[in-house]
């Protein structure tokens, strides 16, 4: 009888043992095991298909839109301009490169009072050669701003003037060609062609107008509608494209449409640094 209550006794210490280990293993598995592998689980699914990034500047650039719907023209100006500067990889940069551009241009041609401009009351002898030579400007630019009809001037007459300090990076292969003021983004412009143009760090040493294949001066009949030349040292020059496939010409050039071309005479002084780079 002794021995049946041992063995009954030795019985439910190993079913004790037993169900201690089960319940220490489901402990274990819970606490432990299970989360370990749920994490793991979650780094592979991770690694496999990895979450979206996030894209900042095109938020940016709707914010952006959104205020230039509202006539905030300078708080859209701002914001674009830190997404160009900051958000390189956005799938937004493009276009807000294209907007910045264009507003970046008609803020400079406007006679709004935008950053650098200012007031310029005309003197005794003044000329518009000598405003702009002073001013660091352009007298074409001067006409344009101020709506000028002519190039002579009266003692006393106001106008707008601003200094103009671009450069030039142009990117054979890419095709472009980046207009920058002072250093920062500013407007791109899209190469048509390009003929006979090695890289090289030049400057703006001439600038020409043509009418009738004839050179024309500002104020001189046929002059507005012209076609413009940009010419630098180390033949790089700038031509409109509507001159790049003359029958009887084989010009060499970076040409760009005519209306880019206008721009860019109207902007660029002598000394202008261009780099031309494959």
């Amino acid at each position: 009888m002794f021995r049946a209550h041992l063995r009954l006794l030795a019985a439910f210490l190993v079913l004790g043992i037993v169900a201690a280990s089960v319940v220490g293993m489901v402990y274990a598995w819970q606490n432990y095991l299970e989360p370990s592998f749920q994490a793991r689980r979650e780094i592979l699914t991770l690694e496999k298909d990895p979450p979206k990034r996030i894209d900042v500047g095109k938020r940016e650039f709707a914010q952006a839109m959104e205020k230039m719907r509202r006539g905030e023209v300078a708080a859209a100006h701002k914001q674009l301009s830190k997404l160009v500067k900051t958000y390189a990889d956005s799938s937004a940069y493009s276009k807000s490169r294209q907007i910045l551009g264009e507003v970046n241009m008609d803020r400079l041609l406007s006679n709004m009072r935008t950053p650098g401009k200012k007031d310029y009351k005309v003197k005794s002898g003044d000329s518009l050669n000598k405003i702009a030579a002073q001013e660091k400007t352009t007298v074409d630019y001067i006409i344009q701003v101020n709506d000028l009809q002519g190039i002579m001037l009266q003692k006393g007459d106001q106008m707008i003037v601003c200094e103009l300090q671009f450069s030039l990076n142009v990117s054979l292969s890419g095709g472009t060609v980046t207009l920058l003021r002072k250093g920062k983004f500013f407007k791109e412009y899209t190469i048509r062609l390009v003929r006979g143009v090695r890289p090289a760090d030049t400057k703006i040493e001439s600038r020409a107008a043509f009418a009738n294949d004839r050179p024309v001066s500002l104020g001189k009949v046929g002059y507005v509608g012209s076609e413009k030349w940009l010419s630098c040292g180390k033949g790089v020059t700038f031509r409109s494209y509507s001159i790049a496939n003359r029958d009887d010409e084989d010009l060499p050039g970076i040409f760009l449409d005519e209306a880019d071309m206008e721009e860019l005479y109207t902007l660029l002084r002598y000394g202008t640094p261009v780099r031309v780079r494959k």
